[in-house]
């Protein structure tokens, strides 16, 4: 449960867990490398008051019948950025349709809406992206928040451009905007596109724009 405190007559909501489970995460990332992605309902410190129960699928007075609905708060992703004390880098959070388009969801569905002839499949492909993307569902209700090691984001010492002979930081992906050049006909073209015939396959994409 949020533990809630009361300043200048505004509510506080916080979780002290997360910030022990921020903490203990950063601390592995740091000495052993690797990344934490968190998807979340949330915030970056914006809002203040939400907590709330919800029982049957409906919002339910958290007072009344104590165990019978669940309590939950909106996560506050600046809380978890403080908590990481500058041990790993941050990035975000970005809503949930921002960092699927990122990783080109927009491209991705259409290989199986081509080879599925089944109408239920290609209904659940097509009901699934809407639930994903559309900013009305959870596409703007959730949002995406990563923690990585600082050097991922300056350039890892493996990480050498082939035309200078100096480190670079490639994009983290889902993070960095993803720009899909399409030539001629496409086999595959972004999600809702028509599809051209006599012409090839030939995308090239830049991560990072």
């Amino acid at each position: 449960m949020a533990e809630v405190t009361r300043l200048n007559n505004q509510s506080v909501e916080v979780f002290p867990d997360a910030g022990v489970i921020t903490k203990e995460l950063s601390q592995c990332i740091a000495l052993t490398g690797g990344a934490a992605l968190v998807a979340d309902y949330g915030h970056d410190g914006t809002k203040t008051d939400d907590f709330r129960g919800f029982c049957g699928h409906k919002f339910h007075d958290v007072l009344i019948a104590p165990g019978r609905a669940d309590l939950t708060a909106n996560v506050d992703f600046s809380y978890l950025q403080r908590m990481a004390q500058g041990k790993v880098a941050s990035l975000g959070p970005i809503k949930q349709h921002t960092f699927f388009k990122n990783m080109g969801i927009d491209v991705q569905p259409k290989v199986p809406l081509d080879k599925s002839n089944e109408t239920s499949i290609r209904q659940q492909l097509l009901q699934g992206y809407d639930m994903l993307m559309n900013p009305k569902k959870t596409g703007e209700r959730l949002n995406i928040f990563a923690l990585l090691l600082h050097q991922r984001l300056q350039g890892g010492r493996n990480q050498m451009n082939v035309c200078q002979s100096k480190r670079y930081a490639s994009p983290v992906a889902g993070f960095s905007e993803l720009v899909w050049q399409l030539y001629l006909s496409l086999d595959i073209l972004p999600f809702g596109l028509p599809r051209k015939s006599k012409q090839r396959k030939h995308i090239s994409y830049i991560a990072g724009k």
